[in-house]
């Protein structure tokens, strides 16, 4: 699902209350002073809200104390506050008590005095869809769709994503390509087609292409030039698609230049400078965002080129065409590379990294193995719709012990020696995803690394960010069980306590 801390984009209208004492009008004041709300903290949450939140109370309890709390405000301010609440609630990870605060509340609306705003709707439809409740979640959609004609787009990619869930991928696909025609600058159903190719077949594919190729305009967004280029690749319109990425590729240059300064070169690179392979859930994406947002890296034309792996069929030529070729206006050349986490897991794109690249720099990220499993099941519920319960499925993955794909992705050094011995240290970087984020000694691992400057570092932050419920401790001891002797063979090889245990 597209990350939760960037739908508030979508949903701020425009003030039309800016008396001091209007929560939407506090919201406005503080996102314009560069508190984004789908990354603020708790108690600015509480400031804006006018009382705090308090989850040892009943969701009857708080939803009382906020129509309290709001019993004076003007029926815009009330809305936006009962969105705020949702948002809120549903960041916390208790989708069954932002069902039942839902429930609670709508019980109001026949009076008439409630309405709920749009992001409201979103994040309830979410936790819906979080709780396995599809049928409920597309019931609510299909009332947002109606009562939020302007905003319809989101929805209709959301309820693409519940179709997901459901393994029905061509309700899916054609939710994602209306709303791509809808509003062709809303990212997540771009990103949703880019993936879903390898379930549709190549005449759904070239229906896709047909109806969305018309979105494509010089100024239009990188992941949809993107996503037409490798939809155009699986409806076997080939030329296509390589006239698409050549025209992407362009655009991303002329984009950086735009603002640093500088010149786009016609001549391909011989090789990346750098590749994030993995592992996958552990803050690849946070990485890639970052580095792609300096002034001296250009991303390739996606983050996930899949090349030594999936995409291998392409040829080398291809590869390389993916990367923009940019000198800053000090004619220094802009490193450039990807994030393709699945090439840890692959030994075939090891070699293949081995035998296409000279000098290019490996990147391998880890995190507490546990979270990673639990968070990998998420992800595998979320884009193939599996239905076992967490706690069962994890029973059967321990059953089979050393034998389970999705359990062995998380024992780390079975992969890191096979790396390292290939590459060595001075081309592989081993990072620990959980320091990463807090601590700018672990990102400046990756700017020594590349040799980037530490000019205006700052911290990593959060992209992609998973949402599900918390998980049960009997699981966590169980997961911690099976991976500590695991991890102290790491330890020891790296000579380094990660704090895992």
């Amino acid at each position: 699902m597209y990350p939760y801390n960037f739908i508030h984009y979508y949903f701020n209208s425009d003030i039309v209350d800016t008396k001091p004492e209007s929560v939407f009008a506090r919201l406005e004041i503080d996102k314009r002073s560069g508190l984004k709300t789908g990354n603020i903290p708790h108690d600015v949450y509480s400031d804006i809200m006018g009382f705090e939140m308090d989850f040892s109370k009943t969701a009857a309890e708080n939803t009382d104390l906020i129509l309290s709390k709001t019993e004076n405000f003007s029926g815009q301010d009330k809305s936006h506050s009962l969105g705020l609440f949702f948002e809120f609630i549903f960041k916390t990870g208790d989708y069954k008590f932002v069902i039942d605060s839902f429930h609670l509340l709508n019980d109001k609306l026949d009076s008439g005095d409630i309405q709920f705003d749009p992001r409201a709707y979103y994040y309830i439809a979410s936790a819906m869809l979080a709780m396995d409740m599809c049928v409920d979640a597309i019931r609510l959609i299909d009332e947002a769709i109606e009562n939020y004609q302007s905003k319809s787009y989101v929805f209709i990619s959301l309820k693409g994503q519940v179709f997901r869930t459901m393994q029905k991928f061509w309700l899916a696909a054609d939710c994602f390509v209306l709303a791509v025609n809808i509003e062709p600058n809303y990212p997540e159903p771009s990103w949703a087609l880019k993936f879903l190719h390898s379930v549709l077949n190549k005449s759904k594919c070239q229906s896709i292409y047909a109806k969305i190729k018309g979105n494509c305009k010089k100024n239009s967004p990188d992941y949809l030039y993107g996503m037409l280029a490798d939809m155009a690749y699986h409806a076997g319109y080939v030329e296509e698609s390589k006239s698409i990425l050549r025209t992407q590729v362009r655009n991303m240059a002329c984009k950086k230049i735009s603002k640093i300064g500088g010149e786009v070169l016609s001549s391909q690179l011989d090789e990346p400078d750098f590749i994030i392979i993995g592992m996958q859930k552990c803050g690849t994406t946070s990485l890639h965002a970052y580095l792609s947002s300096r002034a001296d890296v250009i991303s390739a034309t996606t983050k996930e080129i899949g090349f030594f792996g999936y995409n291998y069929q392409r040829g080398v030529d291809w590869y390389r065409s993916t990367f923009p070729h940019v000198i800053d206006a000090h004619g220094e050349r802009l490193l450039t590379g990807e994030a393709s986490p699945g090439y840890v897991y692959n030994m075939k794109a090891l070699q293949r990294i081995k035998d296409h690249t000279r000098d290019t720099k490996l990147i391998m990220m880890m995190r507490d193995p546990v979270l990673r499993t639990i968070s990998s099941y998420y992800q595998k519920k979320k884009m193939q719709g599996i239905d076992t319960p967490l706690h069962d499925y994890i029973r059967n993955l321990l059953t089979d012990g050393n034998k389970s794909h999705l359990l062995r992705e998380s024992i780390y050094i079975d992969y890191i020696k096979v790396w390292m011995d290939a590459f060595g240290k001075s081309r592989l970087l081993l990072l620990n995803a959980d320091n990463l984020f807090a601590e700018k000694g672990e990102l400046r691992k990756v700017t020594d690394f590349l040799s980037l400057s530490d000019s205006g570092m700052g911290y990593l932050p959060h992209a992609n960010k998973g949402s599900y419920p918390a998980t049960d401790q009997v699981i966590i001891d169980k997961l911690s069980h099976f991976y500590k002797p695991h991890n102290e063979k790491l330890y020891n090889y790296m000579s380094c306590d990660f704090g895992w245990l």
